[in-house]
């Protein structure tokens, strides 16, 4: 991949192990890395959220999923073994917003490659036929930036919308206490894949054709 020193594929799936080699390679490298993992179950919140407001808790508490925070703002996210999380981190460029490239245009030419007609939205989340599959969220400092997403493959949607207070009928957080999340209707890609009758990309070639890009 251009511009990239590393690309690292983590082998855990421990949703807090990973979040924290994001927050690692963040503080202590000082080169451009793409950083792949995929986690079992687990919600993941925005830095500027709160639990209660965002989480079925009771839910996650019967089906022991854990609740973990990340250090990037934006709205909670479910992850499991069928999504793929992308985060692509870097140093700021002096005269360059540090917002400006984030993963999802990466991500967004990888599918293209699949024959995926995937649409950018204003908030540089992902789309295909009207639907959400990935999402974005960044943070950054004086010298750092992070960028992730999360690509909504062959997710357990049903799990999703019951974990997650956002995709809840009357869902209403309080405006101007925290980050609120935003509901969007979601979809994998692979059904669509199937659908269409397009090869169904392997995790190993899906990551071959990302990182040539």
């Amino acid at each position: 991949m251009r511009g990239v020193d590393a690309i690292l594929v983590s082998p855990i799936r421990r949703p807090a192990f990973n979040l924290a080699a994001e927050e690692h390679l963040f503080t202590h490298r000082g080169d451009t890395v793409l950083f792949l993992y995929a986690n079992t179950p687990a919600v993941v919140l925005g830095n500027n959220q709160t639990i209660d407001t965002e989480v079925n808790q009771s839910y996650c508490a019967a089906h022991d999923i854990p609740i973990v925070r990340r250090l990037s703002g934006g709205g909670a996210v479910f992850h499991d073994e069928g999504n793929l999380n992308l985060c692509l981190l870097g140093n700021r460029e002096p005269g360059r917003y540090p917002l400006d490239e984030g993963v999802t245009s990466l991500l967004q030419t990888a599918l293209h490659h699949f024959d995926l007609p995937v649409t950018m939205g204003d908030r540089k989340d992902l789309w295909l036929e009207g639907r959400k599959i990935a999402g974005t969220a960044s943070h950054f400092n004086r010298t750092r930036r992070l960028h992730h997403t999360t690509l909504l493959y062959d997710t357990d949607l049903t799990l999703l919308e019951a974990v997650l207070k956002a995709h809840h009928p009357g869902y209403a957080p309080q405006k101007g206490k925290t980050i609120a999340s935003v509901s969007s209707p979601v979809t994998n890609i692979k059904p669509y894949l199937s659908a269409n009758h397009l090869p169904v990309p392997s995790t190993s070639l899906f990551i071959d054709q990302l990182t040539t890009v």
